[in-house]
């Protein structure tokens, strides 16, 4: 059988190919990427087309150049440890591209399909961190139409009800859909206002009051059912108005959002609404957050495309 080793003008073409290709390979990293830098992928694509061009004409232009350069590269390219070392570098370039690809692609689809998962170790963070301030009461509420977000908020309930924190509370019968306050009041016949007077002297204008209270519900139906929301949200109810927070005792919409962190476990918004009945914290579980920052690689691939188009 015969000898398969590259030798002699063979076996630079070979190693001085690989170079090439070297090159070649981080260019296309580097135009993939986020930022590109389009002068290290210039650079790079530069020197790979100038090694391309040197293994194919090497036979001519090493005539040309000086006979010891021309000699330290002939002896340096066959000799095997240097050409396979270069082989086995440019493999493992290429493999360890090829599962960052594969690993950013099952990214990808989890963002979009995939269910959102409470881990052991983020419930064990949960409950030591709760398990150093003071215990408080917060009631779980999911969008509608989404048995991702409900299957999320069932585990994050699970979660909670592992700490000391009392989680929706009376019944604690788990998470429920999102529910808005009423836009308006319910008039009544003999509503006064606060000098005691009746509000509606005449039966028209009471029937009035009760046809726009009806449309304010037939509204508010309407946005209950499609109520947008993303990721987890905290929102606190107050009777009374905001007041500077005390370093010294933060408030528990700050313990919980501190505690999610320390678990790992991102919370995309919050905000505090006064003036309420009654006193209350809220955990708004939303949609699946589509993406995390980075741009997914199929989206990275077109944009590269779409830029070398303009």
């Amino acid at each position: 059988m015969p000898d398969e080793t590259p030798t002699g003008d063979r076996a630079v073409y070979v190693f001085i190919e690989m170079i090439a290709l070297g090159f070649v390979l981080y260019s296309i990293e580097e135009a993939f990427k986020d930022k590109p830098s389009w002068a290290k992928f210039a650079i790079a694509l530069a020197l790979g087309l100038i090694f391309f061009i040197l293994g194919v004409k090497w036979t001519t232009l090493k005539t040309k150049i000086h006979f010891s350069l021309a000699g330290r590269i002939d002896r340096l390219a066959n000799d095997y440890r240097y050409r396979y070392g270069l082989a086995l570098f440019l493999i493992g370039i290429f493999s360890t591209y090829v599962l960052i690809s594969i690993n950013s692609l099952r990214r990808d689809f989890d963002t979009r399909f995939g269910q959102r998962k409470i881990s052991k170790q983020e419930v064990e963070r949960l409950r030591d961190y709760l398990s150093r301030h003071e215990s408080s009461a917060i009631t779980i509420r999911v969008v509608k139409h989404d048995p991702e977000a409900m299957e999320y908020a069932a585990q994050l309930f699970n979660a909670l009800r592992e700490t000391n924190w009392d989680v929706d509370p009376p019944n604690h019968g788990g998470p429920d859909y999102i529910a808005l306050d009423p836009y308006v009041k319910r008039p009544k016949v003999d509503d006064k206002d606060n000098m005691g007077n009746r509000i509606f002297k005449t039966v028209d204008s009471y029937r009035d009051a009760h046809d726009s209270w009806i449309e304010s519900e037939i509204k508010r139906s309407i946005d209950e059912q499609t109520y947008d929301i993303s990721g987890l949200a905290i929102e606190v109810f107050m009777t009374g108005q905001p007041t500077n927070p005390d370093p010294r005792h933060p408030t528990p919409d700050s313990v919980l959002a501190d505690a999610f962190r320390y678990a790992g476990i991102e919370v995309n918004g919050g905000g505090g609404a006064y003036d309420r009945q009654k006193n209350g914290m809220f955990l708004y579980v939303g949609h699946r957050v589509q993406g995390n920052g980075e741009m997914p690689l199929l989206f990275k691939i077109g944009r590269w495309v779409e830029r070398l188009g303009q």
